[in-house]
């Protein structure tokens, strides 16, 4: 039998860690929308779809605007 291990609170820092966004885009990102805040995330399944999720839909967003690129 095996044992999932469950990952800490996911922290605004391991996002900026793991995407390379600065905290003011995250910021940005939460306040409109576009992106769940971290800190309500626990456990790595939902983790990982939070952030496919919100990678797929930045991905959507920038294709269709090429300014949010930046």
């Amino acid at each position: 039998m095996t044992t999932e291990i469950i990952d800490p609170i996911w922290h605004i820092r391991d996002v900026i860690k793991y995407t390379g966004w600065c905290k003011k885009t995250i910021d940005n990102m939460i306040e409109d929308g576009r992106m769940i805040k971290p800190e309500f995330l626990k456990g790595a399944k939902k983790i990982r779809a939070w952030y496919r999720s919100t990678i797929i839909e930045w991905f959507k967003r920038t294709q269709a605007n090429p300014d949010l690129q930046k």
